[in-house]
């Protein structure tokens, strides 16, 4: 993580922790990423396609807003 530029050590103290906003959204879609991807393989295996997945994710989301 260090030759990321996520921790930085300084000589004689402790290592701190360093990311900004556009680190937090880097790390936000690569989580997302890795969610859908397992999503999108498990409802292929179950035969939906997407206009129906995509339908049923539009109505959950909606019910999330009530």
């Amino acid at each position: 993580m260090e030759e990321e530029g996520f921790i930085v050590t300084f000589l004689g103290s402790k290592s701190l922790l360093q990311y900004d906003d556009s680190f937090v959204e880097r790390i936000k879609n690569e989580l997302v990423q890795a969610e859908l991807s397992t999503f999108i393989s498990e409802v292929k295996k179950m035969g939906f396609d997407q206009e129906t997945t995509c339908d049923l994710i539009k109505e959950y989301w909606n019910k999330g807003k009530e």
